[in-house]
């Protein structure tokens, strides 16, 4: 049989082959998921109404904008590091706990064991019948886990290449992404946890070189990272002090997977919620996040200490041509003594100095007249 798109739906597409509501039954229990068949999570969704108005394309460009609460992030890093307790801090977030170690936060805590028990809590958040706005899964390496055991179990199989021409593979594969393609459409924020492993890499130019990246299976770590707007990578880093402190890496390195799609994060920022958030305020400032601010002041892509500590001084030298140096020292006289450990550290800092010297500058003019 032949098909066009006018004859698809978008659900009949996801599915290979001639499969109708029967086989999709069938399937279902086959999986030991009949009672769950009312969900968008359980394979196919029912076949649009007939009659059903056509798809219209845009006519108007979409404007950019970011809610921070509907992010979709993947965080990952060493154990005992503090990416639990960094979720904790989250407003009106939902974490399905996949392993222990949640007895030490306050927080709302779905604990989940196998895969059909977070199909469960999925069909419960698509309802919308509740509060959150944001879910974790702290971590995404047990969930991976816990789909395999499934469709492997389903399938009267104990490896992946137990079934032939690498259908095992394709089955987990496919089960994966299939739900976690409409989880995170729902319009809410996902936060994927995972720990952290060494792996060497190969570059374009043949150059191998070890990378500290998500410990998830090659196939489903390339999908979570490829839904993900922000990648972060929770680190211990030495400070200028000789202090060690925990920080999130925000950008991409031979070294560790990371980045940021948004542009509005540092190279590093302190292992706390408060200090990514942050990062995406726009408060009179046109759309404008305090990061993108600093950027624009020194005209830099990269806000480290030193170049807060450089434009700190030109402000400084600036302020002394136009007023009395006693009064520029007072002003002044909290940046002299101030510690600027981190990138965010820096933005800060930066800006404050600029509020500071645009404040004394407006007075002057209003002095004149």
């Amino acid at each position: 049989m032949v098909f066009n798109f006018d004859d698809l739906t978008p659900e009949m597409i996801l599915v290979e082959g001639e499969i109708n509501e029967l086989e999709e039954k069938r399937s279902m229990k086959q999986y030991g998921l009949e009672g769950l068949y009312d969900t968008g999570f359980m394979y196919q969704d029912k076949r649009q109404a007939q009659g059903e108005q056509k798809m219209k394309l845009p006519t108007k460009k979409t404007t950019s904008t970011i809610d921070v609460a509907k992010l979709r992030v993947t965080m990952h890093g060493p154990p005992k590091i503090g990416k639990t307790t960094t979720l904790s801090k989250i407003d009106d977030m939902l974490i399905i706990a996949t392993e222990g170690g949640h007895d030490h936060i306050s927080g709302f805590i779905q604990p989940v064991d196998s895969w059909t028990g977070f199909l469960e809590v999925a069909k419960a958040i698509s309802k919308k019948d509740h509060e959150f706005k944001t879910i974790a899964i702290d971590t995404i390496d047990n969930l991976v886990q816990f789909c395999r055991e499934h469709v492997l179990t389903a399938n009267k199989a104990t490896h992946e290449s137990d079934l032939p021409f690498g259908k095992g593979w394709s089955l987990v594969d496919g089960e994966f992404k299939r739900v976690f393609s409409k989880l995170t459409n729902m319009g809410l924020g996902v936060w994927f946890i995972s720990h952290t492993i060494e792996k060497e890499v190969e570059n374009y130019l043949g150059k191998k070189y070890t990378k500290k990246i998500p410990s998830l299976p090659n196939k489903q770590r390339n999908f979570i990272l490829g839904l993900s707007d922000v990648i972060l990578f929770a680190d211990i880093a030495q400070n200028e002090d000789g202090k060690y402190e925990r920080i999130l890496r925000c950008q991409n390195s031979n070294d560790f997977e990371a980045g940021d799609r948004t542009g509005k994060l540092p190279a590093t920022l302190p292992l706390d919620y408060g200090a990514f958030a942050d990062c995406f305020e726009t408060e009179e400032t046109g759309g404008q996040s305090r990061l993108q601010q600093a950027r624009q002041l020194v005209g830099s892509d990269d806000i480290t200490p030193a170049i807060a500590f450089t434009h700190i001084d030109e402000l400084r030298q600036a302020a002394q041509q136009m007023f009395d140096d006693g009064a520029v020292s007072e002003s002044f006289s909290g940046f002299d003594t101030i510690e600027i450990n981190t990138d965010a550290d820096a933005v800060d800092a930066l800006l404050h100095a600029q509020e500071l010297f645009d404040t004394m500058e407006k007075g002057l003019q209003n002095e004149r007249g």
